[in-house]
């Protein structure tokens, strides 16, 4: 799972991005179809701490190397819900989708991957062009009134900024890099083993 878009007021989670559900041909992850393609997917209640749901039916399919903007925002189209925002930055197209909120004060704003299978990969390989690139992470204060981008991202300082939980196969691997800003991004991969 690749999470670029996430809310959290923990336990509970508001989030959106794309995954590859790795059970036997035919099962599901919730109800994101275990069919070998990749799926968009978003976590379709913000009390169900992260359960998540197929958005294929609002979002269609990610196509392999375009580039997609992702967005989680409490109120963003004046609904009073949590809205959710996909943008494929080939087309300018932008897919919506909005979920009751019963909450909409986070405590936390991030973006990463998730894999529960350590036999399994990461990412794709760590090739010319072929890593995941996350960047450009942006949140919203209401309090500053205006998006802030985040930068000097950090995996050595206390606390750091990237967090690996547990303990890491070899083959996983990340390293964090200037785009826009200093120090703003962050590649994904796994070697091969």
């Amino acid at each position: 799972m690749v999470w670029p878009a996430n809310l959290q007021s923990y336990p509970n989670i508001v989030q959106i991005g794309y995954m590859k559900c790795g059970k036997p041909s035919g099962g599901t992850c919730n109800d994101v179809p275990a069919d070998g393609a990749q799926h968009f997917m978003y976590a379709c209640d913000d009390l169900s701490q992260g359960a998540i749901c197929d958005a294929s039916s609002w979002a269609g399919a990610p196509v392999t190397g375009r580039r997609y903007r992702f967005r989680v925002q409490y109120n963003q189209l004046g609904t009073g819900k949590w809205d959710y925002s996909i943008k494929d930055l080939s087309t300018g197209v932008t897919k919506t989708k909005s979920v009751p909120s019963h909450w909409h004060n986070a405590d936390g704003a991030w973006y990463g991957g998730e894999n529960t299978d350590t036999g399994s990969v990461m990412a794709s390989a760590h090739v010319g062009n072929n890593d995941i690139e996350m960047y450009w992470m942006q949140y919203l204060r209401s309090s500053v009134g205006q998006w802030s981008v985040v930068t000097d991202i950090s995996a050595t300082q206390t606390p750091p900024d990237f967090v690996e939980e547990g303990t890491q196969a070899s083959w996983y691997g990340f390293n964090i890099f200037s785009q826009n800003y200093t120090l703003d991004g962050v590649n994904v991969w796994s070697a091969d083993h």
